[in-house]
């Protein structure tokens, strides 16, 4: 399993993919109820719920 691991990471992606998976993240950090904020809290720096958030909506905007 490691060798395919190696390999699969190792293979050039296409810029078009590319760019899907960044618009593709940054909708999901636009949206409060998506899975992928779930799952990101636990590492987000602490702080209000507004900040935090603020902090996603920052991220999304650089992946735009």
């Amino acid at each position: 399993m490691p060798a395919t691991v190696e390999a699969a990471l190792a293979a050039p992606l296409d810029t078009e993919t590319v760019l899907a998976a960044c618009d593709a993240l940054s909708r999901a950090l636009r949206d409060p109820g998506h899975r992928v904020q779930e799952r990101l809290g636990p590492h987000l720096p602490a702080g209000t719920d507004a900040e935090r958030q603020e902090l996603l909506a920052e991220l999304a905007e650089f992946l735009a």
